[in-house]
């Protein structure tokens, strides 16, 4: 069990070993009349087969980048931002600086959610640029993107919730507050 546990980071067929020992555990808790060991790594169980769930949910097939995909979207991504692994990328700036940075999650092969999008140049078209150039690669590679207005960055956040949300509606996002969603689209985003 614990080597298992200890393994987790390398596969998620470790996580399902680690809930399979847990199950063994508690059965074995269980025929042994100690039930309250038997409950615990039952509990244990039901985590692990959860945790197994969610990041065979994560994983990416390594197939090469295509068109018409979130591989696709990502491999030519990486070729304009630099990746900084856990699906962050850094988009630079001439000057060797960055504009600033970008967050995702993969949903499905077919739809990104940002999860965070920030400027460190506020107010002087970084994030402009770094949204059209994520829009633009949506088009092309038929993916969807999803997001949640949040401000982020030192208070007082240089954009509300009210200004980002009409800002993501400049770039074809629908939706409210909680949820936007841009489907790709045969036009290009907005010069501004």
């Amino acid at each position: 069990m614990l080597l298992f546990y200890a393994l987790e980071g390398r596969s998620h067929w470790f996580v399902f070993a680690f809930a399979g020992s847990c199950v063994m555990a508690s059965v074995y808790g269980f025929a042994q009349g100690a039930w309250p060991f038997g409950l615990v790594e039952g509990v244990w169980a039901m985590v692990a087969m959860r945790r197994w769930v969610h990041a065979c949910a994560r994983e990416v097939p390594a197939s090469p980048p295509m068109l018409g995909s979130v591989n696709g979207f990502l491999g030519e991504l990486s070729t304009i931002a630099q990746s900084a692994g856990r699906g962050d990328y850094t988009f630079p700036m001439e000057d060797g600086t960055k504009h600033g940075a970008v967050q995702f999650i993969v949903q499905s092969p077919r739809r990104l959610i940002i999860h965070r999008l920030w400027t460190l140049h506020p107010g002087k078209g970084s994030g402009t640029r770094m949204l059209r150039t994520l829009c633009d690669l949506a088009d092309r590679h038929d993916v969807e993107l999803i997001l949640k207005v949040i401000p982020i960055g030192r208070k007082p956040y240089p954009m509300d919730r009210d200004s980002l949300l009409a800002w993501y509606k400049k770039y074809g996002f629908e939706g409210n507050h909680r949820r936007m969603l841009r489907k790709p689209q045969s036009v290009v985003c907005p010069s501004n």
